[in-house]
């Protein structure tokens, strides 16, 4: 499912934060800085999400609740997706 709906989310914003980088009259260094850090705090988050997850589903080997969690999840790059959509049109 989420193979479907990743491009949403990946283009749009993709383009909002090069626009936003674009926007700005700094030298290339600070540009690159800011993508290092962005890169950083996405990475730090998807290891305590994994992290979480683990910790969730290994105790007791609970399938079922994993089972549920793998059909949430991929909505949520979706909704994020469509949300960006909906701001550019409401713009």
């Amino acid at each position: 499912m989420v193979c479907f709906f990743l491009p949403l989310l990946n283009i749009t914003t993709s383009k909002g934060i090069y626009d936003t980088m674009d926007s700005v009259k700094k030298d290339w260094q600070s540009k690159y800085h800011f993508l290092i850090e962005r890169d950083l705090a996405l990475g730090v988050a998807r290891i305590l999400t994994y992290f979480v997850l683990l910790l969730l589903f290994t105790p007791q080997n609970q399938t079922a609740i994993a089972k549920n969690w793998i059909l949430i999840v991929p909505i949520f790059p979706l909704l994020i997706g469509l949300l960006q959509i909906y701001k550019d049109k409401k713009v």
